[in-house]
């Protein structure tokens, strides 16, 4: 085959393996993104997941305690606030302000809401839970001892030179604007309370509903009133103790029988007059929604508050988160969901997903490194891959073999052609011309004639052993190279294959000698297929060497291992190309002019049969430092 037909075979061959790799890693590529894709994807939606339960958890269990706050009605935050109407047993009506309500919030203890607070223009800052003592009056009914709360007061103080009252009513004024423009909060405006409407008392507003409250009462004037409705209700009381004036106490408990029923006979009228009576007075109260709110500085300090706007009026009321504490028990409520958790603050306005609804905060857990988890572990899609790209490069492996061993096939039939095509037109050319010669009778000379005659015989001979070397090879090829193994000494095995050696020695015109150092000891081999080793590379080193040349045949045992070597004087084998010499119908390196016959099948020959025996065939530099040496190893017993 000639080489540009090689080459372009092994292009081709190149070009179509490199195309289905190239085609086969895109693929790979895409189906390994995808599927990392599709399960990074999947642990997000996990992570997510285990990061909605925090949020509801946590949500769940703050929105019932902050409802709780915004729920509280607008005069909870005074620490005592008045009855608007209120009657005595004799359901005759008390004077407003004359009886106060204490708050809800004049006792409240709370770890995570320390403080409640109020910010009106005229007062400043004030809690429910610090009340004033100047604010009770002996004359006013219902009112029992204020609590001293020293730490709350102190609490107090703190937070007021901290808290912003006029920014704070802007923003929360900002966030009512706001809320009251979104489609969840409604389009219905909160309608005013009709004067005298009392309706709406004790019932809790929803954010932005109105509330009413009386008129603060002028004290002078309601104090004579209240004054006047105690003496005029006031009960009798007679001295019924002397048993011995029955007559008394019978006039005694007619009296009092009599006033009783007068008094009952008033109700209706008292009634009835006050249901004639003008209403009262009463201020329209607005009261905002509940928002939280980071107040600036560090540490981060958060607040409840809302806009209560009562008349003309904007009064600030709100209570204070304890932050750390709060952070503590939320986080305490997911940490059997979440290894590492944390809550940072964040505006009012975020839209994090990772925030809380019922503050602003937002949740940063750590539930697994995504992307490690999702390269990790090999999956079947990978394994699946990696055994296509076994097998895809298997098949290139194996066609790439193919070709390999089809184009030296080719290579081989071409030099075997060549070869055999070289060595036979000389000797047929010698026939024909020696035997027409002798024919015709242009030789009369006898001495003439028998060297011509015995030309031809070395010229059959020869070509008896080409013919026999291809035969070999044939044989050698197809695997049927039966061997007959015997035991023998290894000088008896020596003895039998030198008188062949020396023969072929002494027609090529070199000198043989043999060395051995064998010690009786025994080989078990075919000893015809030693010989034919031993031929081929005697019959090398005869043309190779060329006349005058020495070969030597060696004999030594050693490690359990016979080696039998064939050495030579002359020009030896190149390193670079002795793995070449080895192959059928090569003959390695030949020179201009260069005229050794030969198919280059006796080393391969030789080669095959040496790995038959169990043994194998070596080339080396010869001792000398000139000539090559080549030497069949074989083991002593029978493999």
């Amino acid at each position: 085959m000639r080489r540009s037909r090689r080459i372009a075979w092994w292009t081709a061959y190149g070009a179509g393996a490199a195309l289905v790799a190239l085609g086969l890693a895109w693929t790979s590529y895409r189906v390994v993104s995808l599927e990392r894709e599709e399960r990074l994807a999947r642990r997000e939606a996990e992570r997510q997941e285990v990061l909605r339960v925090a949020l509801r958890r946590m949500d769940t269990w703050f929105a019932p305690r902050i409802a709780r706050e915004a729920a509280r009605m607008w005069f909870e935050y005074e620490p005592y606030y008045p009855q608007t109407i209120a009657f005595n047993r004799l359901l005759e009506p008390i004077a407003s302000g004359e009886v106060l309500v204490p708050s809800p919030l004049l006792g409240f203890s709370s770890d995570v809401f320390p403080v409640h607070f109020q910010w009106r223009e005229r007062t400043g800052f004030t809690s429910p839970q610090v009340p004033d003592p100047k604010m009770i009056r002996p004359e006013m009914v219902g009112c029992g001892p204020i609590p001293v709360r020293e730490e709350l007061g102190q609490e107090l103080a703190r937070w007021a030179t901290r808290i912003d009252p006029k920014l704070t009513l802007g923003a929360l004024s900002a966030v009512e604007t706001t809320l009251q423009a979104s489609p969840e909060y409604g389009t219905a405006a909160p309608t005013p309370a009709v004067a005298g409407d009392i309706r709406t008392q004790g019932v809790p507003p929803a954010s932005g509903q109105v509330w009413t409250n009386p008129p603060e009462p002028d004290p002078k004037r309601e104090g004579e009133r209240a004054v006047a409705l105690r003496s005029k209700s006031q009960n009798r009381a007679y001295d019924v103790a002397d048993p011995a004036d029955v007559k008394g106490r019978v006039a005694n408990l007619n009296e009092i029988q009599q006033v009783y029923n007068a008094d009952n006979s008033a109700v209706p009228a008292q009634q009835q007059q006050l249901q004639q009576a003008e209403p009262i007075a009463i201020t329209a109260v607005e009261v905002g929604p509940l928002v939280p709110l980071w107040l600036p500085g560090e540490p981060p300090a958060l607040v409840f508050a809302r806009r209560v706007k009562s008349g003309d009026e904007s009064i600030l009321q709100g209570v204070v988160v304890d932050w750390p504490r709060l952070r503590s028990d939320l986080l305490a409520q997911v940490a059997d969901v979440v290894t590492t958790a944390d809550l940072s603050p964040v505006p009012l306005e975020s839209s994090d997903p990772a925030r809380l609804v019922t503050l602003p905060a937002v949740l940063t857990a750590d539930v697994g490194n995504v992307d490690s988890e999702a390269t990790a572990a090999a999956s079947p899609t990978a394994i699946g891959l990696a055994a296509v790209w076994v097998a895809v490069l298997g098949a290139i492996g194996v066609t790439g073999l193919a070709l390999r061993s089809s184009i030296g096939n080719a290579v081989r039939t071409s030099r075997f052609a060549s070869s055999v095509t070289h060595e036979l037109r000389t000797p047929l050319t010698t026939f024909r011309l020696y035997s027409e010669m002798l024919a015709e009778g242009i030789v009369p000379d006898p001495q003439r004639q028998r060297e011509y005659l015995e030309t031809l015989r070395d010229e059959s001979a020869r070509l008896g052993v080409l013919v026999e070397n291809v035969l070999a090879w044939s044989r050698v090829e197809e695997g049927r190279t039966p061997s007959e193994p015997r035991p023998l000494t290894v000088a008896a095995l020596v003895a039998e294959i030198t008188p062949v050696l020396e023969r072929r020695c002494q027609e090529a015109g070199v000198s043989f000698e043999r060395a051995d150092d064998v010690n009786g000891s025994t080989v078990t081999t075919d000893p015809d297929r030693v010989r034919q080793i031993l031929f081929n590379l005697v019959d090398n080193a005869c043309k190779y060497a060329g006349r005058g040349a020495r070969v030597a045949l060696r004999a030594t045992v050693g490690n359990g291992v016979l080696r039998l070597a064939i050495e030579d004087n002359g020009p030896g084998v190149p390193q670079r190309i002795r793995h070449k010499i080895f192959r059928a119908f090569d003959r390695g390196e030949r020179g201009p002019g260069d005229s050794v016959r030969g198919l280059g099948l006796g080393l391969a020959i030789s080669s095959e049969l040496a790995r038959s025996l169990g043994g194998r065939l070596r080339c080396a530099d010869a001792p000398t430092g000139s000539g090559a040496v080549f030497a069949l190893e074989l083991p002593l017993g029978l493999r």
